[in-house]
């Protein structure tokens, strides 16, 4: 069973638009790089894990330079498997623009989530 939502924020830009509607689904196992929702005591957070650890699990936003909050991987409410209305998969989304930042060294490749906005149709060509 898969579930619909709305994402209210850009902190997941360029791979999820604010406004965008997701499709998420309950899993039995999460890895590093799933974009997953959260359940905090704040609402919902849609995010990309950054780190797991037995049952503890580290997310961050991929527009945003911090990492969240530790969380417990119970939970979490599903992975995004879809962003209505696009045919990229996330995950090769991901790794497209993990590959970009890592060739062009613009952040530091311990961690690999920072993307910069300023991207030019010549940094792509570059690749």
């Amino acid at each position: 069973l898969s579930v619909c939502m709305a994402v209210s924020t850009n902190s997941m830009y360029p791979t999820i638009l604010s406004g965008s509607v997701i499709d998420i689904q309950k899993k039995d196992l999460y890895k590093v790089g799933d974009v997953v929702v959260v359940s905090q005591p704040s609402g919902f957070l849609v995010h990309r894990i950054v780190n797991i650890n037995k049952d503890i699990v580290i997310t961050k936003g991929d527009n945003n330079q911090r990492e969240d909050e530790c969380s417990f991987v119970e939970n979490i409410k599903g992975k995004v498997l879809s962003v209505k209305g696009t045919n990229r998969d996330i995950n090769d989304f991901y790794n497209f623009w993990h590959r970009l930042a890592c060739t062009h060294r613009w952040i530091n490749c311990r961690c690999c989530y920072y993307i910069p906005f300023n991207i030019s149709q010549k940094d792509l060509s570059d690749i």
